[in-house]
């Protein structure tokens, strides 16, 4: 099952949020991402969290036929919450809006939350008008146009980690933190990424801004 989820960062734009709606089965909105939802007059399927961003009673009312989840748990994010329960409800895949804005030690969580639930045949991304980060444990297809950027990250050394499909492919090598995988261009419509030691982020930046 497909799943998006709607964060509580800067509101995508409203054709991507749309577009996205209608490619997922299920639309899971953040208590925050319930204003942005409620803003632009979409339905979540669940809204999940602490509720400290949305009053319970006004998210009600606005929201009659989406569920409820409350998560009141402090040592958890409300989009990190979104995600478990997204797994509990059989996700296969997870794509989050919303996620980037506002402070940079959260949008570096929500990045390192891609490392920590990546998993060997399931996708969870980030996405953003332009751009798309994923989190790879094993290995990921891309569809891309010619002339996207492509990015390799290491957050720690990984090993036995290619790509192709891009101008500069790499064959089971090892990668360090830093910018070796960085800015390499896509020639082919799939670019296909694999890691066999460790998680990497792969970032697709579309050519066309």
């Amino acid at each position: 099952m497909r799943t998006l989820i709607l964060a509580n960062g800067d509101p995508p734009p409203i054709e991507l949020l749309l577009q996205l709606i209608e490619e997922n089965e299920l639309f899971i909105a953040t208590d925050g991402g319930a204003n942005t939802a409620r803003n632009f007059g979409v339905i979540p399927d669940i809204i999940c969290g602490d509720f400290d961003s949305i009053e319970m009673e006004a998210a009600r009312n606005a929201f009659p036929a989406s569920e409820f989840v409350p998560t009141p748990d402090q040592y958890m994010a409300d989009l990190e919450k979104a995600i478990l329960l997204s797994a509990e409800r059989g996700a296969s895949s997870i794509t989050i809006l919303g996620a980037s804005g506002g402070r940079i030690d959260h949008q570096l969580a929500n990045h390192a939350l891609l490392l920590k639930y990546a998993r060997n045949g399931a996708s969870i991304s980030i996405r953003e008008e332009f751009s798309e980060v994923w989190g790879v444990e094993n290995a990921i297809e891309i569809e891309s146009e010619i002339g996207d950027t492509i990015s390799l990250i290491a957050m720690e050394t990984v090993s036995g980690v290619s790509i192709s499909g891009v101008e500069w492919p790499l064959n089971g090598v090892e990668l360090h933190i830093g910018t070796l995988g960085v800015s390499n261009v896509a020639n082919s419509a799939i670019v296909k990424a694999s890691v066999k030691n460790g998680r990497l982020l792969v970032c697709r930046l579309r050519q066309n801004l």
